[in-house]
């Protein structure tokens, strides 16, 4: 690991032990500790290793970032929500090989959104359009990797995404974005 990187002495136990936690929201910090960590596990071999969440979400870009990494990682990737997964956290899960969460766990899926403060010049009719279609581009994109990580359609994505609705574990599992119960 590199000596500028910032990573408590209970992160690095945890990595010793195989195990990354994403516990907060998701973004450029985080998605530099995911890379970090597992870079330094490829460097030892691409062991096995268990990915917990309990995150509310945040930024797309940062959030694919990390599912792709997961997803691309050689060894078997473990994935288990403990507490939430709501958002784009709910994206990061979809990388892991096994998916997996604790029985009262909660996961919230849902078009893509805003993050951040909107400016006046945001507000012009191009700008809006622009945004917009970011919005529509990243929302489309999620729902293709739920689409592909479960057995729901297209359409059934779509109108669960609308619903903003938590789903409890046991919907979760039900509707295919997890796995297993643990």
């Amino acid at each position: 690991m590199s000596e500028d990187w910032c990573i408590t002495e209970l992160q690095k136990v945890f990595l010793e032990n195989g195990e990354i936690h994403i516990d907060g929201e998701i973004n450029a910090e985080m998605a530099a500790y995911v890379h970090e960590c597992l870079l330094h596990l490829r460097a030892n071999g691409s062991p096995d290793i268990v990915v917990f969440i309990r995150s509310p979400g945040g930024t797309d870009p940062d959030g694919f970032q990390i599912y792709d990494e997961l997803r691309h990682y050689a060894g078997n990737t473990i994935g288990i929500v403990n507490g939430f997964a709501h958002s784009m956290a709910a994206i990061v899960l979809q990388g892991c090989m096994e998916r997996r969460a604790y029985h009262h766990a909660m996961f919230l899926i849902h078009e893509a959104s805003l993050v951040g403060s909107v400016t006046r010049s945001m507000l012009s009719p191009k700008a809006a359009a622009k945004l917009s279609a970011k919005i529509r581009k990243s929302t489309v994109k999620s729902r293709k990797i739920f689409e592909f990580h479960t057995d729901l359609t297209s359409k059934e994505l779509k109108t669960l995404m609308a619903l903003e609705k938590i789903l409890t574990a046991t919907e979760a599992l039900t509707l295919g974005f997890i796995d297993e119960l643990c």
